[in-house]
């Protein structure tokens, strides 16, 4: 009988840049009507579409080590010209990726203090994220 090898797993530790602006593109999220819906027995839940897409942005923006904000921030979108539904449709799941990888540290008015929207000819939202002055 062969005794179990214990083997030290190296565990690599980086601080998190704290910058002044941050700006990402990723896929376009489904619009607010497609984010969630009514599963019997189980209420409101994230659709199949929405965590797929929460899947692939937050790879995008894990592997641009962006960074932070830390305090009051100004944000503002830029939604492709083609984007179907109402252009505050977008808002939510994008801001909400903002938070959920620590780019910002929450969507509330206390934190956000401007939020501005502008479109474009490219097929993916952009996202730039400032200090607040």
């Amino acid at each position: 009988m062969r005794a179990a090898v214990t083997r030290a797993i190296a565990i690599e530790r980086r601080s998190v840049p704290v910058r002044d602006s941050i700006e990402f593109t990723v896929p376009l999220p489904p619009p607010l009507n497609g984010l969630y819906a009514n599963v019997p027995g189980k209420g409101r839940v994230k659709t199949r579409r929405y965590r797929e897409w929460i899947k692939e942005a937050g790879w995008i923006i894990q592997g641009g080590r962006l960074g932070q904000i830390a305090g009051p921030v100004t944000v503002e979108i830029v939604l492709p010209r083609y984007a179907r539904g109402d252009t505050d449709a977008y808002f939510k799941s994008l801001m909400d990726l903002a938070v959920r990888h620590g780019l910002i540290e929450d969507d509330k008015g206390k934190i956000v203090h401007g939020l501005s929207v502008s479109f474009w000819d490219q097929d993916k939202p952009k996202v730039t994220i400032r200090r607040a002055a």
